[in-house]
């Protein structure tokens, strides 16, 4: 950046660096200025004032405003940017696709940014105007890939879309992770894992996501229930399962269980030692997770039940004190468990290289989901472990683990409130 002197009084102002006037330019008028001032130096002040005063206009309001819109990434590859973010690139968008309306990227970019616009936000607005996206898309590119994925995301009910679009490109991901969820919901075993391979082959699930699943998988007693979130914790999950990774744990996603109850009953009927499902009852939508929990450890106390730490702690308030950590995934256990040598036992199964390495380009969407938000659920298990290792003098052994926390802390923004907990520890 550039640095104004102003020689009458020897303060520094500095410019922000949003150049859009030439600096020759400036260089130029500097020095006339200059050589006006050995003529008057009030004058010289006043116009040098006034010079700093316009480049600071400038770039306010070029520096702060965009003209050019941005790829709107899926939440499940860089977490929500924002809803002013969304805002101004649906603005953007709607105005590009007005300019190249047979840009059927450019309508997928303006519908997903209008859709994460109200992400969290209950809005009667949202559907109609989701609806007339799609219902321009299928006016202005009818046949194109986005138009029918997009038409399925918005109508689950739509499926014909959706195979439509597989049968276009059958190595797009997109549809593939549509048609993942309907033959899951379907029973169709065998079809859901052919396109967990396909997917796996796309490439499109980041190493870092795959390895953390890896990881939560390990977290995991044999022939256990693993009930997961969402979409980075089920996908790459189901993908590594068709990879032939831990393939006894099942791996059930709680908002697919909610949306469909004979979805869920025959997830019961297949894990549970018992076909007699007469008496699952009508899970609260409030608790419904606990509820469930609860019912399978009472009908088959010897299946292992886990709850990912990917699932939001509310959901999981009413059993808070029945988990238990052991990895990137708590047991349900209604008796006081020890989950010292069960943590030991996975981490030491854990691919943790990624955490200390940065394998991510700079450029890479997925960074900051994985660093800033996924990486620090690993925390809670390495705080443990570090304070057992503290306490048994393992010196190395803690180093280790210290180094690994204030790391993952670091990229996650929580250095603070973590090194005054390994503080606290320490002077125990």
């Amino acid at each position: 950046s550039v640095i104004f002197f102003c020689h009458c009084c020897a303060v520094a102002h500095k410019k922000i660096n949003y150049f859009i006037i030439p600096l020759n330019r400036i260089k130029i008028y500097v020095y006339q200025l200059y050589e006006q001032s050995k003529k008057g130096m009030k004058m010289f002040r006043n116009r040098l004032f006034s010079l700093i005063l316009v480049l600071l206009f400038v770039n306010i309001g070029f520096g702060f405003s965009q003209s050019t819109p941005e790829y709107v990434p899926f939440i499940r590859e860089s977490g929500f940017l924002g809803h002013d973010w969304y805002r101004q690139q649906t603005r953007l968008w709607q105005q590009q696709v007005q300019q190249t309306p047979k840009d059927a990227k450019a309508w997928r970019n303006y519908y997903l940014s209008t859709e994460y616009s109200y992400f969290g936000k209950p809005s009667p607005e949202k559907h109609g105007q989701l609806e007339q996206i799609i219902r321009e898309m299928r006016t202005q590119v009818p046949d194109a890939l986005e138009t029918l994925f997009l038409s399925h995301r918005f109508d689950q009910s739509d499926q014909a879309s959706l195979e439509k679009a597989h049968r276009l490109n059958p190595k797009h991901p997109e549809p593939i992770y549509g048609l993942i969820v309907t033959r899951e919901l379907s029973g169709d075993n065998a079809a859901a894992k052919t396109l967990c391979q396909k997917l796996y082959e796309t490439g499109d699930i980041p190493t870092a996501l795959l390895d953390y699943n890896y990881n939560m998988l390990m977290s995991c007693a044999e022939n256990a229930i693993l009930f997961t979130n969402g979409d980075n914790d089920s996908y790459p999950a189901w993908v590594l399962q068709s990879q032939g990774i831990r393939q006894d744990v099942a791996v059930w996603n709680i908002y697919l269980l909610q949306a469909d109850r004979d979805y869920l009953r025959n997830k019961l009927e297949s894990k549970l030692n018992t076909a007699d499902l007469s008496d699952l009852p009508e899970f609260s939508a409030e608790e419904f997770l606990p509820e469930l929990i609860r019912y399978i450890a009472k009908k088959s106390p010897q299946t292992p039940v886990y709850a990912a730490v990917t699932v939001e702690s509310d959901q999981l308030k009413p059993i808070s004190k029945s988990l238990y950590l052991t990895g990137l995934a708590s047991r349900y256990s209604t008796s006081r468990m020890d989950n010292l040598v069960p943590l030991q036992h996975n981490w030491s199964r854990f691919r943790t290289d990624y955490l200390s390495n940065d394998w991510y380009r700079e450029q890479q969407i997925s960074r900051r989901l994985v660093e800033k938000y996924l990486n620090q659920n690993y925390l809670p298990a390495m705080i443990i472990l570090f304070e057992n290792a503290k306490k048994n003098n393992q010196t190395e052994s803690a180093e280790k683990f210290r180094s690994l926390i204030l790391r993952t802390a670091e990229k996650a923004e929580l250095s603070e409130s973590v090194s005054a907990q390994l503080r606290k520890i320490e002077n125990e």
